[in-house]
């Protein structure tokens, strides 16, 4: 078969790749090899058989490749020579555009001793890491560069015998401990309190192939026998078989990161100490004290010390609690259990996500202190006294640097704590939270009116008691054949597609100023607004990086609606819906309350504020030039009909009407159509109204 049959995302791959090395295995016993040569332990079943295939292999990425592996052949299995051929493994030729590099092999080969992945292999964390051959150390202790690859730890060269292992069962002082690479004593301590669990330690540095190590030092692996017993050793992140005990205390390859230049000791972090107290710390994966304690641990060399002790040790527990409302002032409680009287304690207030802000801290409860010095998240009790007991000993007193609601998991980093004797107190933090509670903003959609073929602005406002970064809403309307956005028609003399000061405009609103269809208001003077309008209403996208929308009440945007002139009277409801507020961290979707708007349309009506108009008069139209409506206020002295009539230049009558007015003030607005409703080209028309002997005129342009 070609290539691409046995390539890893055909069906039954596994099938065909173990057909592929039966019909290799046939082939060399056709050449004559004598099989019995790699029974090297006699027991009557090859060691192991490795293939080679051309190209590269798919861990590379492409799937028509046959994926590195090592497995048996099942029902291919086949006795020459007197032993079994069943055990075997497969590699690439090529990695890249070049000869494979040994990294692959030499982790295959270890499967082919009987070693297991030490890397997840549900891909949810990261194992061992990048300094285990039998993890991702394979492509290098870099992670990239697979023609050095690691070393094997020290749990896999204790496993296949190659190490000389010493077990330390009491107190020592400077322990030797050579590199790695030219001694092979690995030292084991075992956990007291629990059989299961041990740590080896051994010394890497920067020889062999671990030339091109990030950090060298000491690793402390720490082994669970109740994991390494059975497959998917390093599946269960936290709780590994073999796993890297990270003196950062970051725990990066439990959360899927990379190993670095903090893994080891004293590392990046210059940490000299593994203990009880520290992160990490000996206690077991069931968070019982070990009361094993590694101090005085030497700076990286070929040869590094240490201290070991197994020390009963006092220990305690602290745990916080608390709760306010979004970007307000709340309260923490800390809280503590302590079996002696403790006469030092300072710890580092860690939290996720870091929402909260320090503002005061008092000691309370049992506990008393001269002051309190706090730097940063750093908390120092100057000459504290906290008896032996339980309960509250700190309340804090924060502020929540959000507009969301949500958990703020709490706990404490870095706690130092003493009795009167100066000895050591050893706490454990337990999960802890303050609760964020939510603070709902208001945006209310204004009411609006007007006249058909008229518009008229609706203003959104916002009481907001956190400052806003963006808002994006949309406002739907009941009728949307009715009320439309709209922004005043202007000539784009020079093309750029927006309107630009001096080019001429339809002054629909007869304001004098361009009107666009969104604009912002004082309290969003800065801001970029942009929209979209389909067939029920209009999104509307406003936000700034730098200036947010202040605290406060007050309309943030207004749109400018026009009312069809055919539409009847009646209101027409403003609908808000999918509003996503920001504030001013980043959070999204702050809940709010929304209220909706009505638009009243309204009819031509009398407006007799003033008495009785005494004569006929018919004003100006506004605004002239139009488009796509103009108006003419006309006063009526008594009941009468009335005619009014529009021409083209040409005498031709476009649309007339007579009706019976009593006396008023009233308003006649056209809309630029002839009377069977058609749309009328640009030009100038003659707007002529008479009544008895009253007859008057005005020119009205029309420009489209």
């Amino acid at each position: 078969h070609n290539h691409d049959y046995y390539g890893h995302d055909q069906q039954n791959s596994g099938t065909r790749q173990r057909q592929l090395m039966r019909a290799m295995v046939d082939s060399a016993e056709a050449a004559g090899i004598d099989w019995t040569e790699f029974d090297n332990d006699g027991d009557g079943d090859v060691d192991c058989v490795t293939l080679v295939h051309a190209g590269q292999g798919a861990e590379q990425g492409n799937g028509s490749n046959i994926w590195s592996h090592r497995w048996s052949l099942g029902s291919n299995a086949v006795t020459y020579d007197g032993v079994l051929i069943n055990d075997y493994n497969v590699n690439p030729e090529i990695q890249g555009t070049g000869i494979v590099a040994i990294g692959v092999i030499a982790h295959e080969f270890g499967h082919a001793l009987g070693l297991p992945d030490l890397y997840d292999t549900d891909y949810t964390s990261s194992g061992s890491g990048k300094l285990a051959l039998m993890a991702s150390g394979s492509w290098g202790t870099t992670g990239s560069t697979p023609w050095y690859p690691s070393a094997m730890n020290a749990w896999c060269k204790t496993e296949m015998g190659w190490s000389n292992v010493i077990t330390i069962s009491s107190a020592q002082t400077n322990v030797e401990l050579e590199q790695s690479y030219t001694n092979n004593t690995i030292y084991r301590v075992d956990n007291p309190e629990d059989n299961s669990e041990y740590w080896l330690i051994e010394n890497r540095q920067k020889k062999g192939t671990d030339v091109l190590m990030q950090e060298p030092g000491m690793l402390f692996w720490h082994i669970d026998t109740e994991k390494t017993s059975g497959g998917g050793v390093n599946n269960d992140e936290p709780h590994y078989g073999v796993g890297l005990e990270q003196a950062d205390g970051l725990f990066e390859l439990e959360n899927d990161g990379a190993s670095d230049r903090g893994d080891p000791y004293p590392g990046l972090t210059d940490n000299h100490e593994f203990t009880h107290c520290t992160t990490p710390s000996t206690v077991s994966y069931y968070y019982e004290p070990s009361m094993v304690a590694f101090t005085n641990i030497s700076y990286a060399d070929s040869i590094m010390t240490f201290e070991v002790s197994f020390d009963d040790i006092a220990t305690g527990t602290m745990s916080a609690i608390g709760f306010g409302d979004a970007y307000a002032v709340g309260y923490l409680s800390i809280s503590m259990a302590n079996s002696v009287t403790l006469n030092e304690l300072s710890f580092e207030l860690s939290q996720h996500p870091n929402i909260l802000s320090l503002e005061n801290i008092d000691v309370t409860g049992r506990a008393s202190a001269d002051s309190i010095i706090v730097t940063n998240d750093f908390i120092e009790l100057v000459n504290p006294v906290i008896p032996a007991g339980s309960g509250e000993i700190l309340m804090l007193t924060v502020f929540a640097n959000t507009g969301s609601d949500g958990t703020v998991n709490v706990s404490a980093e870095d706690v130092t704590a003493n009795d009167a004797n100066g000895n050591i107190v050893c706490f454990t933090f337990d999960e802890s939270t303050y609760l964020v509670n939510p603070i709902v903003q208001g945006i209310v959609v204004d009411s609006a009116t007007a006249f058909s073929g008229e518009t008229a602005p609706v203003y959104i406002d916002l009481h907001n008691s956190i400052p806003i970064r963006m808002i994006i809403a949309t406002i739907n309307t009941s009728h949307p054949n009715r009320l439309y956005p709209v922004a005043e028609t202007y000539v784009d003399a020079n093309n750029n597609g927006t309107y630009d000061q001096g080019e001429n405009f339809f002054d629909i609103n007869n304001d004098g100023i361009w009107t666009p269809t969104v604009q912002p208001t004082e309290r969003t003077a800065n801001w970029d607004f942009s929209y979209q309008i389909n067939d029920t209403g209009i999104i509307v996208a406003g936000l700034h990086s730098i200036d947010t929308i202040a605290i406060g009440t007050g309309p943030i945007f207004q749109i400018n609606y026009m009312v069809d002139s055919n539409a009847p009277a009646g209101n027409v409801s403003l609908i808000l819906a999918n509003v996503n507020l920001t504030d001013m961290f980043g959070n999204y979707n702050l809940q709010y309350n929304g209220t909706n708007g009505v638009f009243v349309i309204t009819t031509l009506q009398t407006e007799n504020e003033l008495g009785l108009p005494e004569k006929f008069s018919m004003s100006a139209n506004y605004p002239n030039p139009f488009n796509p409506v103009t108006h003419v206020d006309f006063t009526i002295p008594e009941e009468t009909d009335v005619s009014f009539a529009i021409y083209s230049l040409l005498g031709q009558q476009v649309t007339s009407q007579t009706n019976t007015y009593q006396p008023g003030t009233y308003k006649l607005t056209w809309n630029g159509r002839d009377q069977l409703g058609n749309e009328l080209s640009s030009g100038v028309y003659l707007l002529k109204m008479e009544s008895g002997s009253f007859l008057q005129t005005r020119k009205l342009v029309l420009m489209k």
